[in-house]
């Protein structure tokens, strides 16, 4: 399964998204080179945990694009009691808080914003 435990979704559905924005480490139609991360693997986000309302089918297309990062924050919805769960480029899982602003979530998901974000 490719889901939150705490997510009620259908078996084929994920509540997993890649994050990708100009700036993020996964593009839809070009790739990154880890050398490209000067932000660091450990503080650069690359996959986050949507809510269920916005899971889809393991094998879809879409992305946590822009209008997916402005609606799950701040104060989204989601599957855990204060935010949500994330990746970073190193393998590394984060809690995300949910009152942490969308500005500061851009930064963590940038690969070369020069910021010193700790999460």
């Amino acid at each position: 399964d490719y889901q939150c435990p705490s997510a009620f979704v259908p078996e084929s559905h994920t509540t997993y998204m890649a994050a990708v924005t100009s700036n993020s480490c996964l593009q839809a139609t070009e790739p990154r080179l880890l050398s490209d991360i000067t932000d660091g693997a450990a503080k650069t986000l690359m996959v986050i945990e949507v809510d269920a309302e916005r899971a889809v089918h393991w094998m879809s297309p879409r992305n946590a694009d822009e209008a997916v990062l402005q609606s799950l924050f701040p104060q989204g919805k989601h599957s855990h009691t204060g935010g949500m769960h994330a990746a970073c480029v190193d393998g590394s899982v984060r809690f995300i808080n949910q009152t942490m602003s969308l500005d500061v979530l851009r930064a963590i998901i940038s690969i070369a914003g020069g910021e010193t974000q700790e999460f």
